[in-house]
């Protein structure tokens, strides 16, 4: 990835050590990464910063990350902005939860980070799960 084509991904999660070790992976591959742990902070900086895809911790104290990609969707600002969500939490619940908020993709914990910096293009072509029906994909 060139300097001119560098993307910048919104890093929302509340673990300090983990949203630290994503970002330097996100770093050494060349994405721009804004961080935060809030999910307040989350929608704020997608408003304000215009990134091209949200990486969004579900489990986030106070609003939760579904809370979070409903209101990113729900601006006309930032609904076409690509929101990958990923969760400790692997259920059908949870996944319909994300595709019903616009998700583009569902990933669980632990991450094979390879895998999803592989996966980082095409879910940036993505905007969001435009069709219910269409299964929230995960990297292979």
């Amino acid at each position: 990835m060139s300097a001119g084509e560098r993307k910048t991904i919104l890093l929302v999660e509340d673990s300090d050590a983990i949203r630290e070790a994503f970002t330097l992976l996100l770093e050494e591959s060349g994405y721009g990464v804004i961080g935060t742990a809030s999910g307040d902070e989350a929608v704020r900086l997608a408003g304000e910063r215009a990134p091209d895809l949200v990486l969004l911790d579900l489990g986030l104290p106070g609003k939760g990350g579904v809370q979070v990609a409903l209101e990113i969707r729900g601006s006309p600002e930032t609904a076409r902005i690509p929101i990958v969500a990923v969760t400790g939490r692997d259920d059908d619940a949870q996944r319909r939860a994300c595709r019903e908020a616009g998700c583009a993709a569902f990933l669980v914990k632990p991450l094979d980070t390879r895998a999803l910096i592989r996966s980082l293009p095409l879910y940036l072509a993505r905007p969001a799960a435009d069709d219910p029906d269409d299964p929230v994909p995960s990297p292979s």
